[in-house]
């Protein structure tokens, strides 16, 4: 039945144009009422069904039933589902043969998508659900980029289940959502007074200047925060002939970078290494006490300090390759996410910084509360001030005694003691 009603080989055969219509009707009705086809038609799945959809939307509207027959016989590949833990070990393998993706991408990538199957319960390569995609995706938690790395990430494996050579997925159901769009603001970034500022606060903490070279590696070398507790002395050079610091990578953990160390940096490298502190040392609390200290509690970001670092960097210099090497960023990525305009005398006095090393450590709060208590007046107390301050000396003292038994220090006990005894004493009275 190929060529038209009105063609040559029609004509030949068929003496009116109505007998071949004829003809080509009892043809159609032979095939469609075929009694093979019809358990077919009638038992299809959902996925097939979307099969069938697509396939009828790529042909033309005026083709025939052979040729849609034709058409089905010739690209119609039945659906494999696999594992779904298989499935991202197989896309794993095609990443890394085809795309010739590196093996930390390619470990990051099956990390994020197992963790996908996980958290939505996914068996199957062809049980994927859009309901299910964009849950995962739109999670609300999360930030605008981060969602559009889940989007492309799923899009490519879900597009690829639907075009391997087995066919694993009838389709690819990321493709009824819609990419997550990600507006950069403009980086936050500290000023010259606000740097030296915190970097004096690190220095004078009450607890000591541990977290003095944290604050000083990020913001004057560019180094990343979670790079930080890896480094130690053996990684830091602070010789003349070589002053750089090998970093590992925190994206990747295998290469490594040098980072360059400046004139205030150095100065308070050596100063921190003479003292005896560790270059990685960390700890949340003092990090988060230093900065309300500093006043930047409320406008820190992720990241501001290399943000600081980058801005002043390349105002000053104005060497893009270097700050790539030192940084461990694309240029793209430091131009889009790191680097602002910031004045140039700030640059200047940035990277000649001097702390002040003879300033006194600050007074601890708890050092502060315990002068008032030590400060009363006793002989102006009547006995239910004097219960009140008995109370409160006890429960100083058991404060201390709890934190010496985690290895803490005990300063200022036996004076509390002291004034306890001399309160209970007067009280008996």
């Amino acid at each position: 039945m190929s060529g038209t009603l009105r063609g040559e080989r029609v004509r030949k055969n068929f003496a009116f144009e109505v007998d071949a219509q004829a003809f080509l009707n009892k043809k159609t009705a032979g095939i469609i009422s075929n009694a093979p086809l019809r358990p077919v038609l009638t038992t299809l799945t959902e996925n097939e069904v979307r099969q069938h959809e697509a396939a009828a939307a790529l042909l033309p509207p005026d083709t025939d039933i052979v040729q849609a027959a034709t058409w089905f016989a010739q690209y119609h590949r039945p659906i494999v589902p696999i594992p779904f833990a298989t499935a991202v070990e197989a896309y794993g393998d095609w990443l890394t043969t085809q795309r010739k993706n590196e093996e930390e991408t390619v470990d990051a990538r099956k990390g994020v998508l197992a963790q996908f199957g996980k958290e939505k319960k996914i068996q199957r390569s062809d049980l994927i659900t859009v309901e299910a995609a964009r849950a995962w995706i739109y999670e609300g938690r999360l930030g605008t980029r981060t969602q559009r790395d889940r989007f492309d990430l799923l899009n490519q494996f879900c597009g690829w289940l639907a075009k391997s050579q087995q066919k694993h997925a009838a389709a690819n159901p990321i493709a009824e959502l819609d990419r997550p769009v990600h507006k950069i603001d403009a980086p936050g970034v500290l000023s010259f007074a606000q740097t030296r500022h915190l970097l004096q606060c690190a220095l004078s903490d009450p607890e000591g200047p541990d977290m003095l070279p944290f604050f000083a590696l990020c913001v004057l070398s560019g180094v990343r925060p979670d790079e930080v507790p890896r480094l130690t002395w053996e990684d830091i050079y602070l010789e003349p002939e070589h002053m750089l610091i090998e970093v590992n990578k925190a994206k990747g953990g295998r290469s490594r970078r040098n980072a360059g160390i400046c004139d205030p940096l150095w100065k308070i490298l050596t100063w921190a290494k003479a003292k005896e502190l560790e270059p990685g040392f960390f700890s949340r609390r003092k990090f988060d006490r230093i900065r309300r200290e500093a006043g930047l509690f409320d406008l820190w970001e992720k990241d501001i300090l290399r943000h600081t670092y980058a801005s002043h960097h390349y105002v000053l210099n104005k060497d893009i390759k270097t700050l790539i090497q030192y940084m461990g960023n694309s240029e793209r990525v430091l131009f889009q996410n790191y680097i602002r305009p910031v004045p140039l005398a700030d640059a200047h006095m940035l990277f000649g910084l001097i702390l002040h090393w003879s300033a006194p450590a600050r007074q601890s709060g708890q050092m502060v509360r315990l002068d008032r208590l030590m400060s009363w007046p006793l002989a102006r107390l009547d006995d239910y001030k004097l219960a009140m301050l008995r109370t409160r000396l006890a429960g100083e003292i058991a404060k201390i005694d709890r934190r010496a038994k985690r290895g803490g220090d005990a300063t200022g006990r036996p004076a509390l003691a002291a004034k306890l005894a001399e309160v209970t004493a007067r009280i008996k009275r």
